[in-house]
Formats: structure tokens, C-alpha cells, sequence
């Protein structure tokens, strides 16, 4: 009798052991606590890698905008370009707390360069990520020359224009003919009369400016 209640308790523990490996109750939360870890890490590691793109983005940009600046305003002083720099830093990428720039002047073959090196302190805002991406440091540069004479558009030139005088005389053939200073003295309209000059004699000509 015994015997025979402890194979019937051997046949019900293993009945018990195989419904239990055969169970799926619980099995979607146990597959999703296993790779949540992994899935949240890809999700949420896609946007901060695109925001550490854009914070590299604004760094390059706001050095490049430092470099056109300092081209059209030659007497600017290190302080200036770095704070419009920071300025200009905050206008693209709102946070400019992590960012320092850095103003170097050097002269190449007679030619003054002005660099400026900026570095920003991109932090994560996600607590579980790789501990390399919680804190990077984004580095960009931008050169330019400094001419020695600020440029300056050409002016428009202005222009003067002059009139000239005619006159006109009527001959026998009707034609008209060019007098510029002279009138017919006898009023024979023969081209060929005395004329009154400019210089204020009498002489033969046909209407020829003396």
C-alpha cells in the first residue's frame, strides 16, 4: 500500500514538473524583462547619438559664423568674437553651458590668420547608456584670413554730360547749313556774303567758324 503511494506521487511530481515547463503563462513578460535592456538602450541610444549630431552641428556652425564676423570687423578683440561666439552658439543649440571657444592669431608668409577652437561637453540625458557616451567631448575648428585693408564695395562714379549749341542758316537751295557763330550781314542768303564773326569783323566765308 505504501508502495503504491509513492509511485503515485512520483507519477504526479513528474506530471507536475512537466506542466510546469510546458506553461506560458507569464512568458511575454519574462521575454520582455530579458531584452528590454537591449531594446531601450537601441531606442533611446539612436536619439541622443542624434543629438550629440546636432550639438556638433551648432559647434562648427557657430565657429564658422565667428570667422565671418571677425573677417568684417578686423579691430574686434579676442573677448568680443568669443562672446558672440557663445551668442551665436545659443541661437542654434539653446544649451551653450558646455561650450568654450578658444581665439589664436598667428601670421603665415605675411598673412594674419585668426582660429578659433571650440570644444562643447555633450551630455547624455539618458542614465543607462555606455558610460563613454554619457559625457563626450565635441571639438571644431575654423581659419580664416585677415586681410591688412578692410574691404570696401567700389563706389558708383558719377557722369557729366555737356549740350553743344547749332545754329542754322538757309541758303538759295534751300539746304540747311551750320553756322556757329556767325549771321548773313547783307541778307542775300547767298552762303557766299560777308558774315559778321564772332570776332567781330566783316570777312568772305560760308559759314565756316572763325
Amino acid at each position: 500500500m505504501k508502495e503504491c503511494d509513492k509511485n503515485e506521487k512520483t507519477k504526479a511530481g513528474r506530471k507536475g514538473f512537466m506542466r510546469f515547463l510546458t506553461d506560458r503563462d507569464g512568458a511575454m513578460a519574462v521575454e520582455f524583462a530579458m531584452i528590454s535592456m537591449a531594446f531601450l538602450t537601441t531606442v533611446f541610444g539612436t536619439i541622443e547619438s542624434g543629438r550629440a549630431l546636432w550639438a556638433q552641428s551648432a559647434l562648427q556652425s557657430a565657429l564658422d559664423d565667428t570667422s565671418r564676423y571677425a573677417l568684417t570687423h578686423r579691430d574686434a578683440s579676442d573677448s568680443t568674437l568669443q562672446s558672440y561666439a557663445q551668442a551665436r552658439m545659443a541661437d542654434i543649440y539653446a544649451d551653450n553651458s558646455g561650450f568654450t571657444v578658444m581665439v589664436n592669431r598667428t601670421t603665415t608668409d605675411g598673412v594674419d590668420f585668426i582660429t578659433f577652437d571650440g570644444s562643447y561637453a555633450f551630455k547624455t540625458l539618458i542614465p543607462f547608456l555606455p558610460t563613454d557616451w554619457s559625457s563626450m567631448d565635441l571639438t571644431g575648428e575654423s581659419k580664416t584670413p585677415i586681410p591688412a585693408v578692410a574691404y570696401a564695395p567700389p563706389s558708383s562714379s558719377g557722369t557729366s554730360s555737356g549740350t553743344s549749341g547749332s545754329g542754322s542758316g538757309t541758303g538759295t537751295s534751300g539746304t540747311s547749313g551750320t553756322s556757329s557763330s556767325g549771321t548773313d550781314a547783307d541778307g542775300d542768303n547767298d552762303g557766299t556774303a560777308e558774315e559778321t564773326c564772332a570776332h567781330g569783323h566783316s570777312c568772305q566765308c560760308q559759314g565756316n567758324d572763325h
